[in-house]
């Protein structure tokens, strides 16, 4: 009797990586629940940020390395 190791880790690690998504839903959707105002807050702010870094970076490589036309 063999066991086919990859199909198992596999499984094991689809079902471990849809456990930590489910979970973190719930997470989010308790804490909407509990502090929907403050929530929102952290959500718009958390956004705004990366938002910002992502223009950073982009503006930072392209001071960088400008674009030949």
């Amino acid at each position: 009797m063999s066991v086919n190791f990859g199909s198992f880790f596999i499984s094991f690690f689809l079902n471990f990586c849809f456990s930590i998504l489910i979970s973190c839903f719930c997470i989010h959707v308790h804490l909407f629940v509990s502090f929907p105002f403050s929530y929102c807050l952290v959500q718009v702010h958390f956004v705004s940020y990366l938002t910002d870094k992502i223009i950073k970076t982009i503006h930072g490589h392209l001071t960088h390395y400008p674009l030949v036309a």
